[in-house]
């Protein structure tokens, strides 16, 4: 499998911005990005893209803060799902974190809906613990599980 990890670049916003629509179609769980959210994001945070030949498989962004890395978002287009690309995305991500890791920034944070089973499962596997909890964060009734992965 011929994989590349690289930044976002802004010829990759289209497709990300597309894969991404499709997901909410599907109403996953606390994931809800508007076209002007991603924008956002794509601007103010370390956006990344794992690619399958040419085209765009996981997007992925993370905001380095003062105190931590936080992991804001991270997608597998549906048509890649089931390849691994999330768990390949997200060890590259731990490995950016823990080489930009100092004194300050010793933490790698996210958060998750209770419901979203497969994100949990894949981040509890790669080392992420529940740190907190954030009642009705998503909607009444819509637990956020905040999790947490030291860097060092």
């Amino acid at each position: 499998m011929n994989l590349t990890f690289q930044a976002l670049q802004k010829s990759d916003q289209p497709a990300i911005i597309q894969f991404i629509h499709e997901i909410q179609q599907n109403q996953l769980p606390g994931f809800d990005w508007s076209s002007e959210k991603l924008n956002s994001e794509f601007s103010v945070a370390q956006c990344f893209v794992l690619k399958k030949v040419e085209s765009c498989s996981a997007f992925a962004s993370v905001r380095v803060l003062p105190s931590a890395f936080e992991l804001t978002c991270l997608a597998v287009d549906p048509k890649a799902r089931g390849q691994g690309f999330g768990k390949i995305l997200l060890g590259h991500l731990i490995d950016f974190a823990r080489n930009n890791a100092d004194s300050h920034r010793r933490e790698f944070w996210l958060e998750v809906h209770r419901e979203n089973g497969l994100a949990y499962d894949l981040y509890s596997e790669c080392g992420f613990q529940i740190v907190g909890r954030r009642p009705n964060y998503y909607g009444k009734g819509q637990e956020a599980l905040l999790m947490s992965l030291p860097l060092k």
